[in-house]
């Protein structure tokens, strides 16, 4: 696939390669309920609806030259179709941000007459060998034409039928969407099935899923094959998500980068003084950092979900204080292995039977992750703690820290 017209803030090729996916899932949007789309396969976009469909994308930023015979990505294009079967069980789509030029106006159409098209190509192809045999006669250390000869020999190179049955198989699609259309295109063909104040965040859902499909076929996790119904299923989990009664579930598969892994330093020491071990530890940051990220994205897309959170950390701390104050009374004058024991089976329900004690935020949301780590937050906090003397224990650090 190539690029052109160089934004100043992003490298097109990268920009280019992620739109192949961008654009499987418009294009997926739009085919029939049994459609199949794959990325880097037999072409940079393989749609099986019907027929199989390969799509050669020549992405743009900006205003890119208008498409003519002479283009170096067409003739790339022709150089991986001349090697395909052209039975008419596969047709080869080209997708451009540029202009058609009039000399290629009757690939954006099936079932016309393009002899005079295919002699133009022949005429085309036969020029670029000319011109490189002559520039060798000539002895000239630099060949022209060096990104598309290959393109115009794959085509001479197929017999006069042969050049024929590919020409009618190819479809030109110019003045496409690019990278920036996206979300724009996605609300053109879905948007009509969506509540619109619940559009925006759907879409912007609905395309991180399938980046994250994207990046998964590629790397071998996933079949390559991304069906039209998980899309269509997913689409379905989002919308049941954003209603009021339910809530989305922005980071329960994700895990931190970088610098923030969700290790706070208090609830790092109310793990120590139970002895944890670094199990736990991890664990507990884990859930942490997904909890603290999907509760402030809830926030920011609606604020009144801060009230909402409040009384429900309130519930956590209840139900917390109903386990934690009887347990400290049955260590009352033990020994300290006992009360660190104690207080470590406070720290494992926090994490394994809490979530079935504590009712959902949502009755329709039931991911643990939530109330895991919100706890872990209130241990950061010092609300809450495992130990039974985890209230002195974080007096004496605060004395020791300043010191």
């Amino acid at each position: 696939m190539s690029t052109s017209s160089r934004p100043q803030s992003a490298d097109p090729s990268a920009i280019g390669y992620y739109f192949q996916g961008q654009y499987a899932l418009v294009v997926i949007s739009t085919a029939s309920d049994d459609a199949v789309v794959s990325i880097e396969t037999a072409d940079d976009v393989e749609v099986q609806d019907g027929i199989t469909s390969l799509h050669q994308i020549k992405h743009s930023l900006g205003a890119p030259a208008t498409l003519s015979l002479v283009d170096v990505g067409l003739w790339k294009a022709i150089l991986n179709w001349s090697g395909r079967p052209h039975d008419g069980t596969e047709e080869f789509v080209f997708v451009t941000c540029a202009s058609l030029a009039s000399e290629l106006a009757l690939l954006t159409e099936r079932g016309n007459d393009r002899t005079a098209l295919v002699t133009a190509m022949l005429g085309e192809a036969m020029r670029v060998r000319l011109e490189r045999a002559q520039a060798k006669a000539d002895k000239k250390k630099k060949l022209p034409h060096e990104k598309r000869f290959r393109g115009c020999e794959a085509f001479l190179n197929l017999s006069i039928p042969q050049q024929s049955r590919l020409v009618n198989l190819i479809r030109v699609v110019p003045d496409s969407f690019d990278a920036t259309q996206v979300s724009a295109r996605l609300q053109t063909a879905l948007g009509s099935c969506l509540p619109p104040k619940l559009r925006e965040q759907i879409f912007e859902r609905l395309i991180e899923w399938w980046d994250r499909q994207v990046a998964l076929s590629l790397l071998g996790t996933r079949k390559r094959q991304i069906a039209k119904l998980e899309v269509q299923t997913h689409l379905c989990k989002l919308v049941n998500e954003h209603y009021p009664e339910s809530l989305p579930n922005h980071f329960g598969l994700k895990t931190p980068e970088g610098d923030d892994t969700g290790l706070g330093r208090i609830m790092e020491k109310q793990i120590e003084w139970v002895d944890g071990g670094k199990n736990r530890l991890a664990r507990a940051a884990l859930a942490r950092w997904r909890a603290r990220n999907q509760r402030e994205r809830w926030i920011k897309d609606d604020i009144s979900m801060a009230a909402t959170l409040i009384d429900y950390d309130m519930q956590l701390k209840e139900k917390w204080s109903d386990r934690f104050g009887p347990m400290c009374d049955d260590c009352d004058g033990k020994a300290e292995k006992e009360r660190t024991g104690a207080g470590l089976l406070i720290l494992e329900w926090s994490h394994i039977s809490a979530t079935t004690d504590i009712a959902p935020i949502r009755e329709s949301w039931p991911h643990s992750f939530l109330i895991q780590g919100s706890l872990q937050q209130l241990a950061e906090e010092g609300e809450v703690g495992w130990h039974p003397d985890y209230v002195d224990k974080l007096k004496a650090l605060k004395k020791e820290g300043d010191k």
